[in-house]
């Protein structure tokens, strides 16, 4: 799951969403640039500061030779 989060306001749908992948062993990568609470990072295997640093890590970790 990619949550990109441009503001500073948690929002509780996203936040369940995230619990919810998390829970169900998926992973989620953020990107966020506010101060992160310890319950917000609990449920990232990663955060990024950019988007593109997110693309770059999406791209050499799921990189397939298909397409």
């Amino acid at each position: 799951m990619v949550v990109i989060y441009p503001t500073d306001k948690l929002s509780p749908g996203v936040l369940s969403e995230m619990n919810y992948a998390a829970h169900h062993n998926k992973p989620v990568y953020a990107v966020y640039t506010e101060a992160r609470s310890i319950f917000f990072e609990k449920l990232c295997e990663r955060i990024f500061d950019t988007f593109e640093e997110l693309v770059d890590f999406l791209n050499k970790t799921y990189h397939t030779s298909e397409g």
